[in-house]
């Protein structure tokens, strides 16, 4: 029984990570000032965006570590469907 129900958690979990908010109009990125690396192993982040409140926020640009194993950005981006504009948020590989 405790199988069933964290297999059912994880489920739900995974879905809410991916929940897409669709929005009529594409916002505009705000102009982001890219400053020095903290270090040689820090990967720019480039544009990207949260929801919240509602609304799409950007969080500009920033500097990550990238986890182990991994060592490339491969950056979000704006997709149009039929209802609206959906971000496709970016991922390390």
């Amino acid at each position: 029984m405790k199988i069933i129900i964290a297999f059912i958690l994880s489920l739900t979990i995974a879905q809410s990570n991916y929940a897409q908010f669709v929005i009529r109009f594409r916002p505009v990125a705000p102009r982001v000032v890219r400053v020095v690396a903290p270090s040689p192993r820090h990967v720019w982040v480039e544009e990207d965006w949260r929801w919240r409140n509602n609304n799409y926020v950007s969080t500009g640009g920033y500097w990550s570590a990238p986890p182990r194993g991994y060592a490339v950005w491969v950056k979000g981006h704006w997709k149009q469907s039929r209802r609206g504009w959906v971000w496709k948020p970016g991922h390390w590989r």
